[in-house]
């Protein structure tokens, strides 16, 4: 059997722990506290210039004052003179107070970030003796690590929106969007990334190395990695294609939310645990569950010393086999382990890690090429699976009740909320926007796990029916106003479709997408078009052909059906092209 490969992505949570066995850590903390100290230095120093302006006011205030109180003649514009200077004078005298206060938190606050630098130069010289020293280098770690990801997250999107800005106004400079041939000019594109992604000099000469040496733009993990520089080039030729030198669309933009790109080198997965009689997953859940197992994600490159996290596996009664099964590969490197990313979760303080695996894939030759399933996503039903071949071989999968259900309890969520947000002030709406959102982001959540499960069983129909291919609806024909009438403005067919091509190609099953246009109403045995409306139930639309010469006239049949079996025969758009 030939082996190919192909890659996916898992998600894992991590937990920050301390590292202090590792010289380099121990530098990066005492780096972290000489910043907070700073940090605080500079209000201090902003504090005591306000003071002396706002006490500058106040003299200025006061004398103006006196020379009203001292007036013999009193009118009424200098009465209401004379009140508001004293209003004034109360409130600058306010200021003063709280930009003194504020001074003094400061102030306490270098003190304690200075008890804390030496508390942990001691636990590190001496050792941890009691649980609150554990305590207290959890809290250290977590805090560091915390701040070092968040200055990563907007480093990498500073490096990227400038690197982009550089390579569209150099396009425009040279004139690149005036050359016809793509390929030569794809070519002269990258030579303006790989200028602009380079890693920095470490001393800045006269001819700079790369576009960050000019910038000054920190880079914190030292790298790009290919990963890093390909999702930037491609987002760049993507916006070209979709008309960027055209004014069509904008040059694209990243937040500091955006997922942290990491090189493979730059970070190592190693256990506490050995190895070496461990046979399969269920070894390692057995030594994790019963016997404190561990597993440990270092970040840094060659002698790790940025980060140091515990990979969280949830609790005993969430864990699940296929991580450990995952895990197991890892360590026995089975698999290989491709450029990854980490999640900032600013909401939740969370860091998660997207970690993308390279396996090795197996296809199976039994599977015949002259087998198709169509996959029709329909209203009633997520999908349906048909076969070319095969009138009587099919399969439903999914519920439109399972969707509505989710979304009609979520609809009557957001309408309560919504309806409280009437009679509350901004600040309480902003407390009912963050529950919203939380509503928004659960459906999704659900919409993407229920997509897990219908892909899965269309690929396992196409295996279990020997299918060297799988055929889908191009859903980007759909009109906003089709979509408007249907299930497709809630329900992401753009992600399930995704889902369906990488499980699929775990088995070497191909994925090919058709033009949608009469899949629904054209008959699937005889291939006349009817232009007559679906019959529609309430549970499902029926379709019937009047064709007299067909096998199947005046036959009910299920539409999503008939669809998936139109999918099925249909030839895809660039086979057409060439035939």
């Amino acid at each position: 059997m030939a082996k190919d490969t192909t890659t996916f992505c898992k998600k894992f949570k991590l937990s920050p722990i301390p590292s202090y066995e590792r010289k380099k850590w121990n530098i990066r903390v005492n780096e972290y506290f000489d910043g907070l100290v700073s940090t605080q230095e500079k209000y201090i120093k902003n504090y005591i210039e306000w003071t002396k302006n706002s006490e500058t006011n106040k003299t200025k205030i006061e004398k103006e004052i006196e020379v009203l109180e001292a007036a013999t003649i009193k009118d009424k514009e200098t009465k209401k003179h004379l009140e508001s200077c004293q209003k004034i004078l109360k409130k600058v005298q306010k200021k003063i107070k709280n930009y003194n206060k504020r001074k003094t938190e400061c102030e306490n606050k270098i003190v304690k970030i200075k008890e804390e630098k030496d508390r942990f130069n001691s636990i590190v010289e001496n050792g941890i003796v009691s649980q609150a020293d554990n305590d207290f280098m959890n809290k250290v770690a977590k805090n560091y690590t915390y701040d070092f990801f968040r200055r990563c997250c907007i480093s990498e999107a500073q490096r990227k929106n400038a690197t982009l800005s550089y390579v569209y106004s150099e396009c425009l400079n040279q004139n690149l969007h005036k050359i016809e041939d793509t390929t030569l000019r794809n070519e002269k594109i990258s030579k303006l990334f790989n200028f602009a992604n380079r890693t920095q000099s470490k001393q800045i000469p006269e001819v700079p190395n790369c576009l960050m040496d000019i910038l000054g733009i920190d880079n914190p993990l030292k790298g790009y990695g290919q990963d890093y520089k390909q999702s930037l080039r491609s987002a760049f030729l993507k916006s070209i294609d979709d008309g960027l030198f055209e004014g069509k669309v904008a040059l694209p933009t990243f937040k500091m939310d955006n997922p942290l790109t990491v090189e493979k080198t730059r970070f190592t997965i190693f256990p506490n645990f050995d190895l070496i009689n461990i046979n399969s997953y269920k070894d390692i859940q057995k030594i994790i569950q019963k016997e404190n197992g561990k597993v440990f994600l270092w970040v840094g490159k060659n002698n790790p010393d940025i980060a140091k996290f515990e990979i969280n596996f949830g609790s005993k009664k969430k864990q699940r086999p296929d991580l450990f099964s995952l895990l197991y590969d890892l360590l026995k490197q089975n698999y290989d382990v491709c450029g990854s990313s980490f999640e900032y979760d600013l909401q939740h303080n969370d860091i998660i890690f997207n970690l993308t695996i390279k396996k090795p894939v197996e296809n199976v030759d039994e599977l015949d090429e002259n087998t198709v399933v169509g996959v029709d996503v329909g209203i009633n039903t997520p999908a349906v699976c048909a076969l070319n071949n095969h009138d009587r071989v099919y399969k439903y999968i999914g519920s439109k009740d399972d969707f509505l259900r989710i979304l009609t309890k979520q609809k009557a969520q957001k309408a309560r909320i919504q309806n409280v947000n009437k009679i509350l002030d901004n600040k309480g709406r902003r407390a009912n926007q963050q529950a919203l959102d939380r509503i928004t982001k659960r459906r999704a959540q659900w919409a993407k796990n229920y997509n897990h499960l219908i892909s899965k069983r269309v690929v396992d129909f196409a295996l279990s029916n020997n299918a060297k291919c799988i055929q889908l609806e191009k859903l980007s024909n759909y009109t906003d106003k089709q979509k408007a009438n249907t299930i497709l403005k809630d329900w992401s067919y753009y992600q399930l479709q995704q889902f369906i091509e990488y499980k699929a190609k775990e088995y070497g099953i191909t994925v090919q997408y058709v033009n949608p246009e009469n899949t629904s109403v054209r008959c699937s045995c005889c291939g006349a078009v009817e232009n007559t409306e679906r019959i529609k139930t309430t549970r499902k639309s029926l379709f019937v052909c009047h064709n007299e010469g067909c096998d199947q006239n005046g036959i009910f049949v299920n539409a999503d059906l008939n669809a998936a079996r139109n999918i099925a025969m249909a030839i895809p758009k660039k086979e057409k092209e060439k035939s």
